[in-house]
């Protein structure tokens, strides 16, 4: 009875502790850390906004797609550091990349250049993303986190549609013919 009773603790315990919840927090922590510094511009987009982009109709084929999309996402916010070039930011980002790692997020791709690095990571549950941060550093310091329960397939599908910076660079994933390769670890 005791073994029994201690073996019901022991998986409370562990289904009670939001492993998830934990690793999650980072971004907005991150968020919450810069969003009112000088400088930095915070977009955020709240779940009843994408509830109420789900409800629009129109006959634009392109807005079928965001609107099915939306559907399915929590929120979205964009952080972006306007002193570039000369931010202390970048570190900072850099900072956030390996937290994320450290807590189980999977890298999808990582492309770094002379210019900048971009990393793109995902936490996913059941195949389906849950959380997917793109993160850029060097001349334009940018984190965007999006939250939902969607594939990468469906965000690839809707990135040109939205006219929100820095969702241009989300059609890097599968340009760079990572399409077939999502779920792999990304150069560092």
């Amino acid at each position: 009875m005791k073994n029994r009773l201690s073996a019901v603790l022991v998986a409370l315990v562990l289904l009670c502790t939001p492993v998830l919840g934990m690793a999650q927090s980072i971004s907005l922590d991150f968020v919450k850390k810069y969003e009112n510094k000088k400088g930095i511009t915070l977009i955020s987009i709240s779940p009843y906004m994408f509830r109420l982009l789900s409800r629009i109709e129109s006959s634009d084929p392109e807005y079928k797609n965001v609107k099915s999309f939306a559907s399915q996402i929590h929120s979205f916010m964009i952080l972006i550091d306007e002193n570039t070039g000369d931010s202390k930011l970048d570190g900072e980002v850099r900072l956030l990349q390996t937290s994320l790692e450290k807590a189980g997020y999977q890298d999808l791709m990582t492309i770094k250049s002379d210019e900048e690095s971009i990393r793109f990571q995902v936490i996913e549950k059941n195949g389906r993303i849950q959380e997917f941060i793109m993160s850029i550093v060097g001349e334009e310091n940018l984190v965007m986190i999006l939250k939902g329960d969607f594939n990468l397939d469906e965000l690839l599908n809707i990135s040109d549609d939205m006219n929100i910076e820095g969702m241009d660079r989300v059609k890097e994933l599968d340009t760079k013919g990572e399409k077939g390769d999502k779920g792999s670890k990304g150069s560092k």
